[in-house]
């Protein structure tokens, strides 16, 4: 990736340049040099639409940075209350995605639907 996006994210505004790269997961949350995200940098220059927008976009709240810091951490640790509680809501959100979508997986209806192994699998 080239980076505009987090560049955009940096200046405080996403242009009509910037604006389609909103539509790509891998824009949304490429990591530069010290493994900061645009969501880390919104964040950063607290800039709360940002925020809500790369979230709303799909942007990954619980990505860390090479010192295993994440974009919530960087909102408690400056003491921005209201972005911090954007990214927790965005961390639910995803976390019941995630245990509903175990909870499928895991169901009985679909075990039944399996097919047995004649061996167990060994790792």
């Amino acid at each position: 990736m080239n980076g505009k996006l987090t560049e955009a994210v940096k200046k405080g505004f996403i242009d009509a340049e910037t604006a389609p790269l909103l539509e790509l997961q891998e824009c949304l949350n490429e990591q530069d040099k010290a493994g900061c995200t645009p969501l880390m940098w919104a964040v950063h220059g607290r800039n709360k639409e940002l925020v809500e927008l790369l979230i709303k976009k799909g942007a990954d709240a619980q990505m860390t940075n090479h010192t295993k810091s994440t974009a919530l951490r960087w909102a408690e640790f400056y003491h921005q209350d209201d972005i911090a509680e954007i990214l927790k809501d965005a961390a639910n959100i995803r976390q019941r995605y995630l245990d509903e979508r175990m909870a499928r997986l895991t169901s009985p209806a679909l075990q039944r639907n399996l097919p047995v192994r004649a061996k167990p699998l060994r790792f």
